[in-house]
């Protein structure tokens, strides 16, 4: 000790300083109790899922495509996926509410479903039909090109 200055580097105390101590433990005691808080998904877990299926033969419908759109009439999708090839398919939502979900295949009517979304929705199984108006009858017709071969 020098003219009232203790020259001993902190290293060397022996006594650790218990003057941060309130802090450090309300520091920790802050971390903890957030936790659980940050592991939860902002209000809870949603999501949406059903199977698509034919209308006639009731087999899974793979690669349909499945559009969501929040409601009331929004015009771009939240949500685009495809089924698998069971005819499954899940997605998140973003935010609890009222939903709209399309389901459109190339030769199906296109099914519209409303929805509210309140954690886990589980739609069950979606039966697309036979659109039997997609396509008109097609013509095929061919001219055989005239050919004309002389003897020489």
């Amino acid at each position: 000790m020098i003219g009232g200055i203790d020259m001993k580097p902190a290293a060397f105390d022996n006594q650790p300083s218990l003057r941060h101590a309130p802090l450090l433990l309300l520091l920790v005691a802050l971390l903890l109790a957030a936790s659980p808080l940050a592991a939860q998904d902002k209000g809870g877990s949603l999501s949406v899922e059903a199977v698509v299926i034919d209308s006639l033969t009731s087999t899974p419908l793979p690669y349909a495509t499945v559009l969501v759109y929040r409601q009331p009439a929004a015009k771009e999708p939240v949500r685009s996926v495809l089924t698998d090839s069971d005819g499954r398919f899940a997605t998140d939502l973003p935010a609890r509410g009222n939903y709209r979900l399309t389901v459109s295949m190339l030769g199906k009517v296109t099914l519209v479903r409303d929805f509210t979304a309140d954690g886990r929705t589980d739609l069950g199984t979606l039966c697309l039909a036979e659109d039997v108006e997609l396509l008109d009858e097609v013509a095929v017709t061919a001219k055989k090109p005239l050919v004309r071969v002389e003897a020489g």
